[in-house]
Formats: structure tokens, sequence, C-alpha cells
């Protein structure tokens, strides 16, 4: 008997894993030397030489996955267990000609398909283009029209479909907070509550608290040496950048060698740094603000993780995170790095007043 329930169990758990297989059949078109093509959470991928590449694995949840080549910026997918074709191609972007990924063609399950047209249609402005004469608002009205639409068509279709959220959360930026909690409203119950939407009402809240207080709240945090500092004792500066990260944080730290660029250029001209680590170990904390390179300004730490009060207090769920203030802690710009950006000219702005 006890044989037979092992076997059960054996079989059980083989068709639940392979009830969460993923396999994806790709083709890509480089632009640059690129040899591997990285899934957030899967084995690299060897490119071969026809550009066909093969991804094999598992996913324990349908939702976003990060995609890019070894020379590429990522680019999203919405994967869920099942089977894949898809066609990247590497393309140059911008005054720089950055290159980014995207994926003109994907077949595979109906979810996956349908984030995947979202995704190109948003890239490509909605099929919105600017007439002869036309103003950058007139055109970006139009856009937000055509977006609200598509929306409005894939809701009416199915409003608990899961991709939804991540939808929902991807068009903020070109449709504005009013017309995103419209679409929130539009979804189900459960849709609401999910970590995506969360991460949006998160992002009002923060709003509404800026708006209606304007300064920084004045916290006082233990820095590297167990003392109190106040964000009051930081007088005679015209420009102060708060940076919240941790030593387990990649994608923070590798903004690090940018903010000691933008220090060593501007600290005498009157900008300060602060970095709020929410690291809970502090030797982790020290080491890792010692191997950046970062001890050159202020480091301050309650080592609370995300339990830290200024975490909570102004709604962050991510890191890296910033805030510029003026040097009365008027919050000027808040970077996400989703909708919002802090860029070098913001500063300079800042300090040539």
């Amino acid at each position: 008997m006890k044989k037979m329930l092992s076997l059960c169990l054996l079989i059980t758990t083989i068709y639940a894993d392979a009830q969460q297989q993923v396999s994806i059949q790709g083709r890509i078109n480089l632009l640059s030397k690129s040899k591997q093509v990285l899934l957030s959470g899967f084995d690299p991928a060897i490119i071969q030489p026809d550009g066909s590449f093969r991804i094999e694995g598992s996913v324990n949840e349908a939702r976003t996955f990060l995609i890019r080549t070894d020379s590429s910026s990522a680019h999203s997918l919405w994967l869920e267990p099942g089977k894949y074709t898809l066609e990247c191609e590497e393309m140059s972007i911008g005054t720089k000609r950055s290159i980014v990924l995207r994926t003109p063609g994907l077949r595979g399950p109906a979810k996956a398909q349908l984030f995947n047209d979202f995704q190109n249609q948003l890239y490509s402005g909605f099929g919105v283009k600017a007439a002869q004469g036309e103003n950058r608002d007139s055109v970006r009205s139009r856009q937000k029209n055509r977006v609200v639409q598509y929306m409005d068509s894939v809701i009416a279709l199915d409003n608990s479909a899961a991709v939804l959220a991540s939808m929902v959360r991807s068009v903020q930026f070109y449709v504005g907070d009013g017309p995103t909690k419209v679409l929130i409203q539009k979804l189900a119950t459960e849709l609401k509550e999910s970590d995506e939407i969360s991460l949006l009402v998160k992002d009002f809240k923060r709003k509404d608290k800026i708006a209606a207080e304007k300064k920084f709240e004045p916290f006082i945090m233990k820095d590297t040496s167990d003392n109190n500092f106040s964000l009051n004792s930081v007088a005679g500066k015209k420009a102060i950048l708060l940076d919240f990260w941790a030593s387990d944080c990649g994608p923070c730290r590798a903004t690090h060698p940018k903010l000691i660029n933008w220090y060593q250029k501007y600290k005498e001209k009157g900008l300060e740094i602060i970095s709020i680590s929410i690291d809970t170990e502090k030797g982790k904390w020290i080491k890792a603000m010692r191997k950046d390179g970062i001890e050159k300004w202020i480091n301050i730490s309650e080592l609370k993780g995300w339990e830290t009060s200024l975490m909570k207090n102004y709604f962050i769920p991510f890191i890296p995170f910033k805030f510029l203030l003026d040097e009365n802690k008027n919050i000027i710009q808040v970077e996400n790095m989703a909708t919002s950006w802090i860029e070098e000219k913001d500063i300079v702005a800042l300090l040539d007043k």
C-alpha cells in the first residue's frame, strides 16, 4: 500500500512538473555580436549560426519575464506553461544608437500572444503618426485615446485575465494616472488586489503624499558609525539626491558609477547625495558601500530591510528608487525606473538656480 502511495505521489509530481514546462523555439536577427539570449529565471540560450536558439524550463506562475541578448536592453514577455515560437530582432534606437530587443512575432498560449501584440502596439505608438504640422501635444492626445480604446476592448472580452494587470501598469506612462485609475476599476476584484496593481496604487498614494506635503519629511537615521543623521542638518546644498538601495540589489549598485561621476562633477557646486540602505546586516552594507566607492557621501540605514520607515512612509515598493530635493527639501523629481527618471540635467537645473 505504501509503495502504491509513493508511486502515485511520484506520478503526480512528474505530471505537475510537466504542466509547468515552457519550451521556446526562437530565431533572432542580430545587429550586434551577441552570443546568447538571456531570459530571466532560465539558463542562457546559445545563439546558433543561423540565428536559432532554444529555451527550456518551467514557471511557477504566469507572469512577465525579461528577455534580452548579451548586448541589448530587455524586453518583456508574458510566460505561462506551453510551447512558443518566437521571432526576435535587435534594433538600434535613439541618438546614441542603443541596441534594444523586440519580438515582432510570437506563437503560443493566447494570453502570451495578446501581451506580445500589446507590447508591439506600445512600441509603435499604437499606430499614431504625426500629421504634417501637428504639434507633439496633439499627437500624444490621439495616442492616449487609442491606448484607452485598445485596453477597453481587451478588458471587455475578459476582465479577469491575469495578463491585464501587467498591461494596465504598462499603459500608465502613456495615458496618465486618471485614465489608469478608471481602467483599474474595470478589472475583476482579484486583479485589483494583484501585485502589479498594488504597485500602481502605491504610486498614486506617493504622488498624493508629495502633492500634499511638498517637502520630504525631516527624518533621522543612523549612519555607519551609529551616529544620528538628520536631513535637517544638510544645509547650503542646492540639490540633494536620496538613493534607496541594498547590497544584494544588482540594479541598484549598477547605478553607483553614474552617481560617483555626478558627485565628482557637482559636489563643489552644491550637490549632496544620501544613500539609504535597506539592508538588514550592517557588515554586508558596509562591505558593499566600500566596494562600490560610495563612502564619499552620506550613508545611512535602519537595517530593517523592507520595513525601513521611509520605504513605508513613501510607499516605495522596490529598489533602486530615488528622490531629488532642492535646497529647501522640496521634492522636485522621483525616479522609479518605470515612468520617471532623474537625469543629470535635472541636477544641473537646480544647481544653476
